[in-house]
């Protein structure tokens, strides 16, 4: 048996387990149906009831916190591509100024890894001008979104 052969083998089996993988990204992304929760701090967990109708991801989130529960709040812009899950809510439509949305991949069908980023508007206030200034703070926290089989 040649090098060449191995050599060829050895990328044919590599490719096709990265289109593998591919596909499987894309059967996970098939099935986010269900109750999710991310803990972006010990104090607080974010809990989704999702559903998923192709590449349209619909829902709401609740805030549980030692205060309480607080929502729902609708998902908006909800998307599924391949692997790739994208979200988002406008919580200013409901008196606040926040804004909230996810950017995450599927690594199992339990898990989504990705960003969570928080954007919120702050007055600055400039003591000799007297004057206010509104702008916007965003910042991002790598999370973890895991399904919930215990109900809500």
């Amino acid at each position: 048996m040649s090098k060449s052969f191995v050599w060829t083998a050895i990328a044919l089996a590599a490719l096709f387990a990265a289109s593998c993988q591919d596909e499987n990204a894309i059967d996970r992304a098939e099935s986010l149906t269900g109750l999710w929760t991310i803990e972006p701090s010990a104090a607080q967990s974010l809990v989704f009831q999702w559903e998923q109708d192709g590449s349209a991801l619909r829902g709401e989130m609740y805030v549980e916190s030692f205060l309480g529960t607080e929502g729902p709040f609708p998902l908006s812009e909800g998307r599924v591509s391949g692997g790739t899950v994208t979200w988002s809510i406008r919580p200013g439509d409901y008196g606040g100024t926040d804004s909230l949305s996810f950017r995450g991949n599927v690594d199992t069908p339990n898990v989504i890894r990705g960003n969570l980023t928080v954007c919120t508007e702050i007055d600055v206030i400039d003591t000799v001008m007297v004057d206010t200034t509104v702008t916007d703070t965003c910042l991002a926290v790598p999370v973890t979104a895991v399904r919930d089989a215990s109900g809500f």
